[in-house]
């Protein structure tokens, strides 16, 4: 073999090497979401959240969005726990027993900003939980994300008063919600936000605890008619962003610290700014097809406050059941970071 045809052939196969290893450093996270590509928490979000976590890694580790959801919305947490995905989100409250201690995060009466709250109960849960859950066991949260504050919405009557709600059946996505459903005399209906279309428009329901974005997002200002708007929520709902720990464990040290630096807070403030966008815009869009906000009376605002204060007592008790030892400083801490955040950004 000749000098240059043993140089070339030393190099072909250098490369060939080259490629292989470099084949072999590539990951490919499968996501799946349970609602459209074109709703705002994927476009929104997570394909944003995509391209920075492939840019962290210099395309080392990419996100492959699933084009069929593996699972309905509540059973997305053990998607990821199992998986069977490596990345999901869902709600908390689709598994209210299971992750009782984030119903914190759903308290009515907390910020009207989805970033405040989302950073806020961010940096609670990285302060107090993280590492501390067994209901955890088995993910790495990426990030948390608050919708923008729960209202109550109705098809033909405007709710100002509790009386208002008495007797009126009510689609309601999580315990907080019953509970103050239950205080005003009307009848929860319990079912995922993605079905409060189908159940307005045949009538199995009044109305709907519902997020502004909501309106424009699930088009739900097709078959309502009326919004009480309340200042920091009559209730709040908390998510998750999750990865199979044994999937992010995988990765190299050098990715998973990038993507540590551009998950947590700063995924969570991301989440909360699109949150924030996402209401303004679906506030426009219902207004503009002829639904009406209208403000609440003290009497009502008094019930829903009274109903936190319950809730925060029945809080205390899922948190100590979790384990957590200093539930009321956690709380604290917790309204703390709103007022701080809220003051921040004003």
């Amino acid at each position: 073999m000749n000098k240059l045809l043993s140089k070339t052939l030393f190099a072909a196969i250098g490369l060939a090497l080259s490629s292989t290893v470099a084949m072999a450093d590539k990951t490919e996270l499968t996501v799946s979401s349970w609602l459209p590509m074109t709703h705002h928490i994927n476009a929104g979000i997570l394909q944003p959240y995509a391209e920075r976590v492939s840019e962290a890694t210099d395309g080392r580790v990419t996100l492959n969005f699933l084009s069929k959801a593996l699972g309905a919305p509540a059973e997305h947490f053990e998607l990821a726990r199992k998986g069977m995905a490596d990345i999901t989100w869902g709600n908390f409250t689709y598994e209210p027993k299971r992750f009782a201690v984030f119903t914190l995060f759903e308290l009515p009466l907390l910020s009207s900003s989805s970033e405040v709250s989302s950073v806020a109960a961010w940096n609670t849960f990285d302060k107090y939980m993280r590492g501390t859950l067994k209901s955890l066991d088995g993910v790495e949260i990426l990030g948390m994300m608050q919708l923008d504050p729960g209202q109550i919405n109705m098809r033909d009557k405007a709710v100002l008063s509790p009386d208002d709600l008495k007797g009126k059946k009510v689609r309601a996505g999580g315990p907080v919600q019953t509970a103050l459903l239950d205080a005003a005399g009307a009848v929860s209906i319990s079912a995922p936000q993605s079905k409060s279309y189908e159940l307005l428009s045949t009538g199995v329901v009044d109305g709907t605890f519902s997020n502004t974005e909501a309106l424009g997002g699930f088009k739900l200002f097709e078959v309502l008619k009326y919004q009480t708007e309340i200042k920091g929520g009559a209730y709040n709902g908390s998510f998750y962003i999750a990865m199979n720990k044994k999937k992010f464990d995988q990765l190299s040290q050098e990715d998973r610290e990038a993507i540590i630096k551009i998950s947590g807070v700063e995924l969570s403030r991301a989440a909360g700014q699109d949150w924030d966008h996402s209401s303004s815009v679906g506030k426009k869009e219902a207004a503009a097809n002829g639904m009406s906000f209208v403000e609440p009376a003290p009497e009502l605002l008094a019930l829903i406050d009274k109903v936190k204060q319950q809730e925060q007592a029945v809080w205390m008790e899922s948190a100590k059941a979790a384990g957590i030892e200093n539930p009321q400083e956690v709380m604290d801490f917790f309204f703390a970071e709103i007022e701080r955040l809220e003051k921040e950004k004003n």
